[in-house]
């Protein structure tokens, strides 16, 4: 491979270097001229010009890179946000404005056959939801308690667990799968539908109250109100209220007067029948329950104090 042509440049250089040296080497000693041969001369500028081609690097070559198409944009995926826990919607009107905004403690007089004792009936909204408690004392023993949680929609209330209660510990419950549309019990493997509209043990007396008191209409003698309402065990029942005539009621809280009375008939040989006194004064809140059943056992609630205990 031959080497490559050196630079004017560089060429005149050298040969500036050689006359030098050449000159250097002629004029050392006494100042006097020292003769030399025309060999010695040759293999100098020989040398001198091979130091100067070794000594002069060679160039660099630069291939040009190979051209690549360019790599396709990618698309940038936004990055997952978390999912933001669903915001309860606020109940709808007028219903949900019926049903009372503050919370309360009424105590009442409980009879159960010949025994005599107290109720406590408390009701605890937060706007979205509530706490609803039953609690219930004979002079030798404590009854089972009956406690309810839920919110409202646009039937009313909406429970979502209710518990019977023995010594401040959940017994028995009903489930209440709103999202899944479905009814569970934890006494029984029943798997039921969830209606429009349905109630427990306790919030039917609450959701009656807030009917009536949005509704004039359903305080006319004979009309019918339907709640469906679940039971403990499995069971799912209509529970069909008829309106009976306004009374006027002597009560240990005091008198109530054209207290709005609502009945139920048993609902099978087995079951109880049914009454509730409204109170127009008190929300329509139930100032009086009396429960009657075909074995002859029966239970009384009659309101006694707003305030404190009986």
């Amino acid at each position: 491979m031959s080497r490559p042509a050196l630079p004017p440049s560089l060429l005149w250089a050298a040969a500036g270097a050689l006359a030098l040296h050449w000159a250097l080497l002629n004029g050392l000693g006494d100042g006097r001229p020292q003769p030399r041969q025309a060999s010695q001369v040759g293999a100098s500028a020989a040398m001198l010009t091979r130091q100067i081609v070794i000594a002069t690097p060679r160039p660099e070559i630069v291939m040009p890179a190979e051209t690549k198409a360019p790599a396709p944009r990618q698309r940038l995926r936004p990055a997952p946000q978390p999912q933001q826990a669903a915001v309860p919607s606020a109940p709808a009107a007028p219903l949900i404005a019926a049903t009372p905004a503050a919370a309360f403690l009424w105590h009442y007089e409980l009879r159960q056959g010949e025994a005599g004792g107290i109720a406590r009936l408390s009701w605890q909204p937060d706007g979205l939801h509530y706490q609803a408690r039953l609690e219930r004392e004979l002079p030798d023993r404590t009854l089972p308690g009956w406690r309810s949680e839920g919110g409202f929609d646009a039937q009313g209330l909406a429970p979502e667990r209710f518990a019977q209660q023995r010594r401040g510990r959940d017994s028995q419950a009903t489930n209440f799968r709103r999202a899944q549309g479905l009814i569970s019990f934890s006494a029984s493997p029943a798997l039921l539908p969830l209606p429009a509209g349905v109630q427990d043990r306790l919030t039917w007396m609450i959701q009656l109250a807030a009917l009536t008191a949005a509704n004039p209409a359903l305080r006319r003698p004979g009309t019918e109100l339907s709640l469906p309402v679940a039971g403990l065990r499995g069971d799912l029942a209509n529970w069909r209220f008829v309106v009976q005539r306004s009374e006027d009621l002597e009560l240990p809280v005091g008198p109530v007067e054209n207290a709005l009375h609502l009945q139920r008939e048993a609902l099978g040989p087995y079951d109880a029948a049914l009454d509730v006194w409204l109170d127009p004064a008190r929300q329509h809140l139930p100032v009086q329950l009396r429960q009657a059943g075909a074995d002859g056992r029966t239970w009384l609630l009659r309101l006694c104090s707003e305030a404190q205990a009986c």
